[in-house]
């Protein structure tokens, strides 16, 4: 339980639940792109369900299934990069998690910590940066709509730099989105 939510999970690789186990978690073992699987996991009474699959085809798979017979289920998904996020999102899940949007994030705040702005400085910058790349990528899901494709997807957002140079030459912050 993680402040009383009670937490059940899957996965396919059988000594992962085997070690899960031993740390008294309930862990399923299974394919989470078969119903009947995520049935007998509890899938049929969930609030949440969290998508963490390698491969974009089996979380699109597994999103769809989930969607479609358990729809009482709220979603959030991860996802590798912004396009698959703005597709997952079209798809019609709840939320997403970028890979590497949440990695950079962390590296971002541990550069910061190792060139000693304090806990509060870091805290703000990664709120700030998550902020603006939340409504960017809205802006972007906006502009792929209906998008065929990966390529085709990529091709209508425009890369926005996060600082700009002037007449001059020198940097500065590029303008808030």
């Amino acid at each position: 339980l993680v402040r009383n939510v009670p937490l059940t999970y899957l996965d396919s690789d059988a000594d992962r639940v085997r070690e899960a186990g031993r740390f008294g978690t309930r862990v399923y073992f299974g394919d989470g792109a078969r119903r009947d699987v995520l049935a007998a996991a509890g899938a049929g009474s969930a609030e949440l369900i969290a998508i963490c699959t390698n491969g974009q085809g089996a979380t699109d798979a597994i999103a769809d299934l989930v969607m479609r017979e358990f729809p009482q289920a709220r979603l959030i998904v991860r996802a590798y990069d912004r396009i698959h996020a703005i597709q997952l999102l079209d798809r019609g899940v709840d939320d997403v998690v970028r890979e590497t949007a949440a990695s950079g994030m962390e590296m971002g705040a541990r550069a910061l910590a190792l060139l000693g702005h304090d806990a509060e400085a870091r805290v703000q910058a990664v709120r700030t940066a998550r902020e603006r790349d939340r409504a960017r990528l809205e802006r972007q899901r906006q502009a792929v709509g209906g998008a065929r494709d990966r390529e085709a997807a990529i091709g209508r957002i425009l890369p926005q730099p996060v600082r700009r140079a002037d007449e001059n030459g020198s940097t500065d912050r590029a303008p808030p989105d």
